[in-house]
């Protein structure tokens, strides 16, 4: 991830996904250990219990029969259940014959003589004894008999004992594995943290990236800039506001271009006609006189051709300045609400007839669309459109009249598929008394593009020498409130 936002979301990710776990392995880690701890304690208790009861009651009850039987007294005088004595070769019962007999005396007295005290497992219950040497190197051995609750209980702790044991070893190996699963997690982790901020960042990124560059060309005059709609949410609605913005403000500046260059040629041509007519009135009534005082003269017939040819030109000088007036003083435009659709129809409809020599064709859409203009000079800019588009095209060509309509914007487009025009001459087609034809007087574009200024559009002029020419007035879309 090259960009700091990526590294900020990809530490955002990895925290918000080990915290959750460290805790599940922390917590795993606390179940174990108190899990064990406690079971430790409650096993060691019981058998500490046991070892207890074991040690300081029963086996010293038995002590203390056996005690009774060597200082002579009866064996029943004790509260054993079996007392007998054991050399080497023989053994002795003097108390419980019928539980020795039941439990076997070969099986007794080789346990007897492999373990001095213990407990024997026999059919009717648990057998404790306990064993003493006496002074004639005998085996004196007594004990009692336990029900097969105490067996369950011996087996009961032995099996807790044998559980906390396999604990012991089970917690090791559960903290290796939660050790293992822990790191595996965390891998994951941050791999998933990884590819999901580098994807998110670049989602995010990239759309604000290209919208920065492309506000960098905006400041240096590059007007118009766009830039493909990405990203989701807040990041496309920016997007589509800053195209909004950058289109407004290449409408606007290209607006304020023609404005500014209207209203240049505009002082131009005022003082051009004011200049221009000043010395021609004079000229004019001096060629009049000089054409009547040579009319009786001897040399009228040589200066009559150069007379008229003054003249007309002079007369063309005066037509020329008054064009030049007339495109200074144009009254200022009495806007109002327009139909679009209607206004382009009734255009449409007087040029069939005019255009039965081209295809003539017309796009107009099936709703009404308004605009705020004076229909006046835009019946005759569009007339003076059309009019080039004929006279540029040869027959057969294509003459396409259309209107395309937005939420924000009205496209009027003008195309044919004529001779069109080197980027020279569409430099220079706005200028006044610039013209390609020959009988031209080259103020139709000049026109046009001051009735679409002052109506608040632009001028779009689009040609390629042998392709044609299309030309585009746009203007910007009236809103329902204003219309009302």
């Amino acid at each position: 991830m090259k960009s700091g936002f990526g590294r900020k979301l990809f530490r955002l990710f990895l925290l918000f996904s080990l915290i959750p776990a460290a805790a599940l392995a922390l917590f795993g880690y606390y179940l174990t250990t108190e899990s064990t701890a406690f079971q430790t304690s409650t096993t060691a208790g019981g058998t500490t219990e046991l070892d207890n009861y074991y040690k300081t009651f029963v086996v010293s009850r038995i002590e203390t029969g056996i005690n009774v039987f060597t200082l002579g007294a009866s064996p029943l005088r004790t509260d054993l259940d079996f007392l007998f004595t054991l050399d080497d070769t023989v053994m002795t019962t003097h108390l419980g014959d019928s539980l020795l007999a039941s439990v076997g005396s070969k099986d007794l007295r080789t346990r007897i003589l492999e373990n001095h005290g213990g407990m024997l497992e026999t059919p009717y219950g648990v057998l404790q004894y306990h064993c003493r040497v006496s002074a004639t190197s005998e085996l004196i051995c007594g004990g009692y008999l336990h029900d097969r609750e105490y067996s369950r209980m011996l087996e009961r702790i032995q099996r807790e004992q044998a559980g906390r044991s396999s604990s012991k070893e089970l917690r090791s190996r559960y903290l290796y594995f939660l050790a293992l699963l822990f790191l595996l997690v965390g891998c994951v982790t941050v791999v998933v943290a990884w590819v999901f901020s580098s994807r998110l960042a670049g989602s995010l990124s990239r759309p604000l990236i290209r919208l920065s560059s492309a506000s960098e060309e905006i400041a240096e005059g590059k007007f118009g800039r766009k830039v493909e709609p990405a990203g989701v949410g807040e990041v496309r609605t920016l997007i589509n506001s800053f195209n909004r913005m950058s289109e407004r403000l290449e409408f606007t500046t290209t607006r304020l271009a023609q404005t500014e260059r209207v209203a240049a040629w505009r002082s131009v041509a005022r003082r051009f006609a004011h200049e221009l007519k000043n010395p021609l009135q004079p000229i004019m009534i001096s060629l009049h006189r000089l054409e009547k005082l040579l009319k009786d003269s001897d040399h009228y017939s040589e200066a009559a051709e150069p007379l008229r040819a003054a003249t007309e030109e002079l007369k063309h000088l005066v037509d020329l300045a008054d064009r030049f007036s007339h495109l200074a003083k144009l009254p200022p435009p009495r806007l109002e609400t327009v139909d679009l659709t209607d206004l382009l129809q009734s255009i449409a409809a007087l040029y069939r007839d005019r255009m039965d020599s081209y295809r003539f064709d017309i796009e107009l859409p099936d709703h009404t669309v308004t605009a705020k203009l004076d229909v006046t000079y835009f019946r005759e800019a569009l007339h003076n459109l059309l009019q080039n588009a004929a006279d540029a095209s040869s027959q057969g060509d294509l003459v396409r009249l259309a209107l395309i309509a937005s939420e924000d914007r009205i496209d009027i487009i003008v195309e044919d598929h004529g001779a069109g025009m080197s980027p020279e001459t569409i430099s220079s087609a706005r200028i006044p008394y610039f013209t390609t034809k020959k009988k031209g007087k080259g103020l139709g574009l000049a026109i046009v593009e001051k009735v679409v200024t002052e109506s608040g559009g632009r001028l779009t002029i689009d040609s390629k020498e042998g392709s044609g020419t299309t030309i585009t007035i746009t203007l910007q879309r009236e809103d329902e409130s204003d219309a009302e």
